[in-house]
C-alpha cells in the first residue's frame, strides 16, 4: 500500500488525501493511517497550507508543483487584505448572515462544551471503575506488646519451678498491595494530549481503553489493549493485528513486560497498525 502510494504521487503530483484513495483504492482511515507513517518516515511531505481541513501530500522535488496546486485549488479563497479597500455596505442580508454565523458559533462552543463534559465523565466512569475493581491496601498497625519484667526470687533451700511467660502473638502486618497495573495505564494516558472516549472490561491487570489523538492528519481514535505479561509473542500481536482490522482503527498495547526479538519483527512486517509501548 505504501509503495503505492508513492508510485501514485510520483505520476500524479502532488495529491489529496481523497484522490489518493479514489484511485488506489481501499478503506480512507487505512490510508490515511498509511500516509501519516510516510510523514513520520520522512518518505513523503505534506503542505503547511491546508485546501480546506487537509493539506497536499507530495514528494521531496514537487514544491513548486505543489505550490501551482494549492494556488489553483484555493483561487476563491479571499483573506482580509483582498478586502481591505473595500467599503462593507451594511444590508439586510448582510445582518441576517451575522446573526446566522453568530447562532452557529455559539452551538459550535456549546459542542465542544458538551463533548469537555463527555471526556471529564468518561475519565471520572473509568476511575470509579478501577476503584472498585481494585481492593486498597489494608495497613495493620503492630499492637503494643509489654515484655514482662522478670523479678528475682528470693533463695529457698528447694528450687520451685518457674513458669516461663507467655508471649503473645503479634500480627505482622500484610504486605501492602502496589498500584494496579490497570491504575498506572490510566495515570500514563491520562498524562498524554489523548482523550479517554470508552473503557471497557477493565481488571486489576487486563482491560481496554478507546481513545483519541492527534495526528499529523487529523484526530485519529486508537484501541488501547492492557496486557500484563512478562514477555510477549508473536500469537499475542496477531492477537492484536485481528483486532485492529476488526474495530477499524490501530491498537496501542500498554505492558508491564518485554517483546521478544522474533515478534519485534512481526511488528515492522505489519506496518504501524500495532503499536507496543512498556509502561515501567
Amino acid at each position: 500500500m505504501k509503495d503505492k502510494i508513492i508510485e501514485f504521487i510520483k505520476e500524479n503530483g502532488p495529491s489529496l488525501p481523497v484522490q489518493v484513495v479514489s484511485k488506489i483504492g481501499g478503506d480512507s482511515f487505512i490510508a490515511n493511517a498509511y500516509l501519516s507513517e510516510l510523514v513520520d518516515s520522512k518518505s513523503l511531505l505534506q503542505s503547511s497550507e491546508k485546501v480546506g481541513s487537509v493539506p497536499l501530500y507530495y514528494l521531496a522535488g514537487q514544491e513548486n508543483l505543489m505550490e501551482k496546486k494549492l494556488k489553483d485549488l484555493n483561487f476563491t479563497v479571499k483573506t482580509a487584505r483582498t478586502f481591505q479597500k473595500k467599503r462593507v455596505e451594511e444590508t439586510l442580508e448582510l445582518d441576517a448572515k451575522r446573526d446566522d454565523f453568530n447562532k452557529r458559533l455559539k452551538r459550535i462552543e456549546a459542542e465542544e462544551s458538551q463533548r469537555k463534559d463527555k471526556k471529564k465523565s468518561a475519565l471520572e466512569k473509568a476511575r470509579e471503575l478501577i476503584r472498585r475493581t481494585v481492593e486498597r491496601p489494608r495497613v495493620v498497625e503492630i499492637p503494643k506488646v509489654e515484655v514482662p519484667v522478670r523479678v528475682e526470687r528470693p533463695r529457698v533451700e528447694f528450687q520451685p519451678k518457674v513458669s516461663k511467660p507467655v508471649r503473645p502473638k503479634i500480627e505482622r502486618p500484610k504486605d501492602v498491595k502496589a498500584p494496579s497495573f490497570s491504575k498506572n495505564a490510566l495515570d500514563f494516558l491520562e498524562g498524554l494530549n489523548v482523550e479517554v472516549l470508552k473503557s471497557e472490561k477493565i481488571k486489576d491487570n487486563s482491560g481496554a481503553f478507546i481513545i483519541r489523538a492527534p495526528s499529523s492528519v487529523g484526530p485519529l481514535k486508537f484501541y488501547v489493549k492492557l496486557w500484563s505479561k512478562k514477555r510477549l509473542n508473536k500469537s499475542d500481536i496477531a492477537e492484536s493485528y485481528s483486532l485492529a482490522l476488526e474495530k477499524k482503527m490501530p491498537v496501542i498495547i500498554l505492558t508491564n513486560g518485554t517483546v521478544a526479538k522474533t515478534t519485534r519483527k512481526y511488528l515492522k512486517e505489519i506496518g504501524g497498525f500495532v503499536r507496543v509501548r512498556a509502561l515501567k
